[in-house]
């Protein structure tokens, strides 16, 4: 790390005022919430307990990671909001070579794209953790008796084929199948918003080729359009769920 990443402005927080104008800004997120209350219609026996008393804990834990999903999504907003200009990231220099972020220059803006970048990492921790907990609510809400383990959110899955729940879970998945990549990206490998310059091997027509310093990058719009969009298709599972465990 170079001395002039280390340098940043004091970090600012949104006032109330501004946290309450960006959740007005994306009502959906509101929709992420789980509303019900029982899991059972009255506890007879000691198996309506155990299961009342899961699915209450999972239902908590799931609230919880949405408020954290919430709270990052109005950092990254309001982080975006002050100025993040990278829409040109690479520019050709004199001498032939490639400088990235020449933004990167400015204070300010050097500030709003490394929180920016923090509370994004956070939006996909928590986006992705919470659909995870949707597959344990519903196997203690069906009783399928699933062991957490290797391919749980599968074999749940599998279990509830037949239902309506399956059709929308298994959409939601493949919807947010570039999700969960990245999310794994942010833990073990390059992220989207980072600058990979590793050298890339691949077959083509019989032939290994490799590509030396190919990179990509995903700027701060980009990033916000796919946010966005996956709240969409979180709200509209939710929806679903919610409809389903009320009956």
């Amino acid at each position: 790390m170079t001395n002039l990443e280390k340098e940043y402005e004091p970090f600012l927080y949104p006032a109330k005022e501004e946290r309450i104008e960006i959740l007005k800004s994306q009502p959906l997120l509101s929709k992420l919430y789980l509303t019900t209350n029982d899991s059972v219609k009255s506890v007879n026996t000691s198996e309506d307990f155990i299961k009342e008393n899961d699915f209450t804990v999972w239902r908590n834990r799931f609230n919880n990671k949405v408020r954290r999903l919430e709270f990052s999504y109005v950092l990254l907003r309001f982080y975006y909001s002050r100025g993040i200009p990278d829409t040109n990231w690479a520019e050709n220099t004199d001498d032939g070579s490639t400088e990235f972020f020449p933004f990167l220059k400015d204070k300010a803006i050097r500030t709003n794209k490394f929180l920016f970048d923090y509370s994004v990492e956070n939006f996909f921790y928590h986006y992705v953790s919470a659909a995870d907990i949707v597959y344990h609510l519903l196997n203690v809400y069906y009783k399928l008796a699933i062991v957490s383990g290797t391919k749980f959110n599968k074999k749940v899955l599998d279990k509830l084929k037949g239902r309506d729940v399956a059709k929308v879970l298994e959409h939601f998945e493949n919807t947010i199948r570039s999700f969960r990549k990245d999310r794994n990206d942010f833990a073990h490998n390059f992220s989207f918003n980072e600058i990979d310059l590793r050298s890339k091997r691949e077959i083509k027509e019989g032939r290994e080729v490799i590509t030396i310093c190919s990179y990509y990058f995903s700027t701060s719009s980009q990033t916000l359009i796919r946010i966005e969009d996956s709240i969409v298709h979180f709200s509209e599972l939710i929806d679903l769920i919610n409809k389903e465990l009320s009956k």
